[in-house]
């Protein structure tokens, strides 16, 4: 929540939303606050408002009319003259007074991608849960950032799921959840989770249940371009949102890319909550259990992809918690 005081008088208390995260629509990242109904005054702060200014040109309507009675282009340009006494999209480069016209970026439509044969997943961290960790959808992308088609036999993790569990049977929290084609949702019935496994300290580099939660994509011997992911993190509801995944490894073949920060599900379906992890935009700092504290100081990063253990049906893990 957000509190604005005048002269020590609230004027304001609420929440403001959730800035998208692109630079594609940077009106999607302002939020309007009013400390008044007056209408004159609404008036008079919409007449000295610079922000339509920096919409798109298709994106003003009557607003794109003022500023070429102005003489000012529009900060976007977009294609050709509009006959609006805008130059055209080559005379753009510069606005009349000289300045550099700028404008956001759209989205991308491809990247660099890297080709391998598995990816693996080390998790770190949840958003506060001590005993579970889940994802509600996972899409790989390609070289093209389209989601590359992918079958449960591509899919394999440590600890498998909930079912691994002493006196838990038939739970539907299974690892193909990941893969069944519903991602903005808060039924958990399509959702994986699994038991937490906290990153220990580790003599054997090769030990890799002490290395916490695994989880691998295998494509066999036909080798993909991975260039990111799209994840849904654990969205069951607001107070379960705690055991989504909060930073993670990502491994190529055996050759370590980044850590990366996965967001907070918001327990919700009022808007999609995917996450787009490009893995040529590594975090700009640095970010993994070496940030967490002293203690998880000690876990440091392994250089190649741990191992998954075998594990024997039969053998289960015992319960921490109901």
């Amino acid at each position: 929540d957000l509190e604005i005081l005048l002269d020590g008088t609230p004027v304001f208390v609420g929440e403001i939303r959730r800035a998208p995260g692109v630079l594609a629509c940077p009106e999607e990242a302002c939020e309007h606050i009013l400390f008044t109904q007056n209408e004159s005054v609404l008036l008079a702060i919409e007449e000295h408002d610079w922000l339509p200014s920096h919409f798109p040109v298709e994106d003003l309507g009557p607003a794109a009319t003022s500023l070429a009675a102005n003489n000012r282009p529009p900060t976007a340009g977009f294609g050709p003259s509009l006959d609006l006494g805008v130059a055209s999209e080559e005379d753009l480069a510069c606005g009349i007074d000289g300045r550099p016209l700028t404008r956001a970026r759209s989205c991308r439509t491809s990247t660099t991608g890297t080709v391998c044969e598995s990816i693996t997943l080390v998790i770190h961290s949840t958003w506060g849960d001590q005993f579970y960790v889940g994802l509600t959808a996972l899409e790989l992308l390609d070289g093209s950032l389209l989601p590359i088609p992918l079958t449960s036999a591509h899919l394999d993790a440590w600890p498998r799921d909930v079912n691994e569990l002493e006196g838990v049977d038939h739970d539907p929290r299974t690892l193909e959840k990941l893969l069944d084609g519903v991602s903005c949702t808060d039924d958990d019935r399509h959702m994986w989770l699994t038991p937490f496994v906290k990153p220990q300290p580790l003599q054997d580099s090769n030990e890799a249940a002490a290395w916490g939660n695994l989880l691998r994509i295998n494509f066999g011997e036909e080798r993909q371009t991975v260039a990111g992911f799209n994840l849904w993190n654990y969205n069951k509801n607001v107070e379960d949102t705690c055991r989504g995944v909060k930073e993670f490894s990502v491994y190529c073949d055996e050759r370590f890319i980044a850590t990366f920060l996965c967001r907070k599900a918001p327990g919700h379906v009022r808007f999609d909550f995917k996450q787009v992890v490009l893995l040529d935009q590594p975090p700009a700092r640095a970010v993994g259990p070496r940030s967490a504290g002293a203690a998880s100081a000690q876990c440091a990063t392994p250089s190649s992809a741990p191992r998954l253990p075998s594990r024997p049906r039969e053998r289960r893990m015992s319960t921490s918690r109901s």
